[in-house]
């Protein structure tokens, strides 16, 4: 339970440090996952029963579009929806996938892309020790066991992954930039780039307002405001370190909250602010000013992310072409929504199980 908001948990600069090409080829293969568009044909008469799509001379069928999610599921996490117009938007999304896969993979032999099995092993390993912390591979294989997934569909799966990744170096690997343009990209931004006023703030949630109010009339009584939050928060990521949420601007945090935490004086207690996670209670604890960006300290970070931005344009550019250059016929149940987009990064939910 938080009262910052999920989707923009970090200021432009420290985005900017965190995103290099490397990490954005991953993230690539997130969204062949999750949205490329195919092309749809009308002749759909032809497929035969059982089937989700024909991709050239290969029929895919539904089954194995529902083992491919069984396979990402004791990878990643992901499950198809529990609502009936969600599981079908998801199927959909699920077929068109991995007819782009399909694609990829025709692409990557023709470029001669090979993955290597120890390549494979170690991935899968090292994703094992993530997703299963405490069973490790003994865990993996009972979900497998779960899912009705084998360990061989799984690594197909990875491998698919990795040839994604090495195909988006061989296409979008070689971009460049000068100064002049990381200068001007600079100009562009710098008003984002900026650093906003912040706040150090602490912070108490409970179910109710007469909690609230209780927790409130205790801090002004002079009781520790780390010590009331250990006894009485709701919120786990906090309540241990006495409800230190950081330093924050305004944006990051829900609209209610941010108002009451930023018209508060520094070292004042204020709430109860009622917020998606409940009543909170707060103190600022200290503001930060604002402070202008500066190249010198942004330009490697600039740097790495024009780059990304500039290989993903050439991905997306390729891709586009890709596709238009294969026929794909649907199964009406698999007929994605818009069958001739290029991925976007809004669409990588599936993937995360969103």
């Amino acid at each position: 339970m938080t009262v910052v908001k999920v989707e923009t948990t970090t200021s432009w600069s420290e985005r900017l440090r965190g995103m290099d090409r490397r990490v954005l080829a991953a993230v690539v293969v997130v969204l062949v996952l999750a949205g490329s568009g195919t092309w749809w044909f009308l002749q759909r008469d032809n497929l035969p029963e059982g089937a989700a799509f024909q991709l050239g001379d290969e029929v895919v069928m539904a089954d194995d579009v529902d083992r491919r999610i069984d396979a990402l599921e004791a990878l990643y996490g992901v499950q198809a929806p529990e609502k009936k117009s969600e599981k079908s938007d998801f199927l959909r999304d699920a077929a068109k996938s991995m007819a782009v896969q399909l694609m990829l993979q025709d692409e990557a032999k023709e470029r001669g892309i090979v993955i290597a099995a120890k390549e494979i092993d170690d991935t899968l390993q090292t994703l094992i020790e993530q997703r299963y912390p405490d069973g490790g591979r003994t865990a993996f294989v009972a979900a497998l066991g779960e899912l009705g997934a084998s360990e061989d569909q799984v690594r197909d799966e990875i491998g698919d992954q990795l040839l994604v990744s090495r195909l988006f170096d061989d296409v979008a690997g070689d971009v460049s930039i000068d100064e002049a343009e990381l200068e001007a990209a600079f100009e562009d931004r710098k008003d984002e780039l900026a650093t906003p006023v912040r706040r150090n703030l602490r912070n108490i949630v409970v179910a109710d307002r007469p909690s609230a109010e209780k927790v409130l009339r205790r801090l002004r009584a002079g009781e520790s405001f780390t010590a009331v939050a250990k006894a009485t928060s709701l919120d786990s990521s906090t309540r241990d370190k006495g409800g230190d949420l950081g330093a924050l601007p305004a944006d990051n945090l829900e609209d209610a909250y941010a108002k009451a935490a930023f018209t508060a004086p520094v070292g004042a207690l204020f709430g109860p602010v009622q917020t998606e996670s409940g009543w909170n209670v707060g103190r600022v604890d200290k503001e930060l000013p604002a402070a202008p960006a500066k190249f010198a300290e942004l330009r490697e970070a600039l740097r790495r992310t024009v780059l990304a931005e500039k290989s993903l344009k050439e991905w997306r550019t390729w891709l586009k072409d890709v596709i238009a250059d294969h026929d794909v016929t649907y199964a009406d149940a698999y007929l994605p929504d818009d069958p001739g987009a290029v991925p976007d990064i809004d669409q990588a939910d599936v993937t995360e199980g969103k």
